[in-house]
């Protein structure tokens, strides 16, 4: 992302477009049955039996997609004889449709291992995705950038795209031959519907959501530039550190929670929702806290083509911590069999979100400009939205199992407020623009607050060391042997 945003900012920005315009239509590849495996299976039923179901579905799902996409497309360009700002964004969007379709193969696969618990083969695939697919950008950049390839950056843009369905292809085959031997039956009809049972509430939310993830990319495309839209899509790529660090936190969340509510007790679950809201806004408060002050220099050091639109990554990080806030209590409701009213919340939330889209993000609506906000529209709507659902959540699951306020997260506050105080006069005083100023800056904010926490007991030593330990590949490696 670094060197094709720097080297190649107008293909990073039709690359951007290409993925929101190709993802609009991915709520096709799943439908919530992803939820739904990690939920059954956890439970304890026939494995066999689910893996064939599941897959079965998976794979008409997928071939839906992409005949529903190049179906679109043909719309779109032929029939209604509507363009794009860039005429290879036609190409990019053909070129990602075999990432989707393998994005959308992956999740039978991970849903799998998050079920069974298994973390290492989880991760393995996605890093070695990441690792395979960020070489190749940088080789392209680096080509690109010496004028060795003669290419345009719009044709940049297509050869980008296909990285990403060939990287997608790797990372399907590796994760599924590491869940070998697989347990297959007969495809069953009342497992199916058992499936429908718990995806089809959440399908709506789901719909809506996938709408929600690309819509504004689109919008801003429409009323704005491609820069505006790349600068957002970077954005919203650099926020994605934060909920990836924590996702390693709550990947298990839901199949800990299911098993707690089939065997355990209401008091047992509030415990483990209570702490895991504690343990996931601990480790992501503290980065969510640095990327928005710092904002304007992380963008920099990614591409100064893009820092006028800075101030939206602020606003994404602060988005970050409140939804990954949320995930502990959608988690232990959809583990109570309440994934009807987390498919409401959810569908209400989106929709609000796409909705403060088309309000603040165009320059004016019927003349109206008083709530136009620019491109900076996307980021307050997908706030705004992400805060509302959070509050639904709780109120919910409060007045399901009585789970009280968590006072321990204020306490919380108390660290990341001086980490806050820090970063500011750092940023008054020093103006971090290059690299090897920023990191030691954003590395002190964090030893702050991890020291902060130490001394009001909301950390341990003990916490701290097995923590560093974690991190040791060594460890992961040890783990996928095991598993």
């Amino acid at each position: 992302m670094f060197f094709v945003g720097r080297f190649m900012p107008l293909s990073w920005s039709i690359l951007a477009f290409g993925i929101a315009f190709a993802g609009l239509f991915t709520f096709i590849n799943d439908f919530g049955f992803a939820t739904a495996n990690i939920k059954l299976q956890s439970q304890g039923y026939d494995e066999g039996e689910c893996n064939s179901t599941y897959l079965t579905a998976k794979i008409f799902f997928n071939f839906l997609y992409v005949a529903v996409t190049i179906l679109a497309l043909i719309i779109w360009k032929f029939v209604l004889h509507r363009g794009f700002e860039y005429p290879a964004e036609f190409s990019v969007v053909i070129m990602l449709i075999p990432y989707y379709f393998f994005y959308g193969m992956v999740k039978y696969t991970n849903s799998y291992y998050t079920a069974k618990l298994k973390p290492a083969k989880y991760v393995v695939p996605s890093m070695m995705e990441v690792i395979l697919r960020n070489s190749i950008f940088v080789l392209i950049a680096i080509t690109f950038m010496f004028h060795i390839n003669g290419l345009s950056q719009p044709q940049m843009a297509i050869i980008l795209g296909g990285v990403y369905s060939v990287t997608y292809t790797i990372y399907f085959i590796v994760a599924y031959f590491l869940g070998r031997p697989w347990k297959y039956k007969r495809p069953s009809i009342k497992m199916f519907k058992r499936y429908l049972m718990i995806a089809l509430p959440l399908a709506l939310s789901g719909i809506v959501g996938v709408v929600n993830q690309n819509i504004d990319k689109v919008i801003i495309q429409f009323f704005w530039t491609a820069k505006a839209t790349g600068a957002f899509f970077l954005d919203q790529k650099i926020v994605m550190v934060i909920i990836s660090f924590s996702t390693s936190i709550s990947l298990f969340f839901l199949p800990l929670l299911s098993r707690t509510h089939h065997r355990g007790t209401v008091d047992d679950m509030n415990t483990m929702v209570g702490e895991f809201e504690r343990l996931i806004t601990m480790f992501s408060l503290p980065l969510s806290a640095t990327f928005a002050v710092l904002s304007v220099y992380i963008v920099n050091i990614f591409s100064g083509f893009f820092t006028e639109y800075s101030i939206i990554l602020a606003y994404l990080s602060v988005y970050a911590i409140i939804s990954l806030n949320s995930y502990p209590y959608s988690s232990a409701l959809i583990a109570k069999g309440h994934q009807n009213t987390v498919g409401a919340i959810s569908a209400a939330g989106v929709t609000l979100n796409i909705a403060l889209n088309f309000l603040t993000i165009p320059p004016s609506i019927f003349g109206i400009r008083i709530f136009s906000l620019g491109v900076l529209g996307g980021a307050v709507s997908t706030m705004v939205a992400a805060f509302a659902m959070n509050i639904a959540y709780r109120v919910k699951l409060y007045l399901v199992s009585r789970t009280g306020i968590n006072y321990h997260v204020f306490r919380l506050l108390i660290p990341v407020s001086i980490q806050i105080l820090f970063l500011s006069l750092a940023s008054t005083l020093l103006h971090p623009f290059s690299i090897f100023l920023l990191i030691p800056v954003a590395a002190a904010s964090l030893l702050i607050y991890a020291g902060i926490n130490l001394l009001i007991g909301e950390l341990t030593v003990e916490d701290v060391s097995t923590f560093i330990k974690r991190l040791n590949p060594l460890v992961l490696l040890r783990t996928l042997r095991e598993e």
